[in-house]
């Protein structure tokens, strides 16, 4: 991204963050921070120093910690990473992403609860959440 990809991008993660709670907030902070120490201790160089391959190398390392709660955290900040990413008008028309608040029906689809799509059949009952929340996945 360019100077201004990366500003539109961190506008859409702070207006997201800011709709979170405080506590969130701190939460996301506290990881990032955590990130960035335990790769000068692995790495020797603080998260942000490291070169593109050395990060892809780290992050996959917390991708799969046996700690669950670095692999959820991570999933978090990539969460609003692709959301800073993604959400820009130009990056959505570059994909070639057309939303719309009818749904399937903007594209000639069905607007049943789940529409026959070319080459889509309906998922299975067992991939389906119950009426009773549980899910059966």
């Amino acid at each position: 991204m360019d100077e201004s990809g990366w500003t539109r991008a961190e506008a859409i993660v702070d207006d997201a963050l800011s709709q979170r709670s405080a506590s969130i907030r701190r939460q996301i902070v506290l990881f990032i921070r955590l990130l960035d120490l335990m790769a000068l201790v692995r790495c020797g160089r603080r998260l942000r120093s490291l070169d593109g391959e050395q990060a892809r190398g780290f992050l996959s390392t917390v991708e799969k910690s046996r700690i669950l709660l670095f692999r959820r955290g991570l999933w978090g900040v990539r969460t609003l990473a692709y959301m800073g990413y993604y959400a820009q008008d130009a990056v959505q028309t570059a994909v070639g992403y057309s939303a719309s608040s009818v749904g399937w029906e903007a594209v000639g689809g069905s607007a049943g609860a789940w529409p026959e799509r070319k080459g889509a059949g309906t998922p299975e009952a067992s991939t389906l959440t119950a009426a009773d929340g549980a899910s059966h996945a």
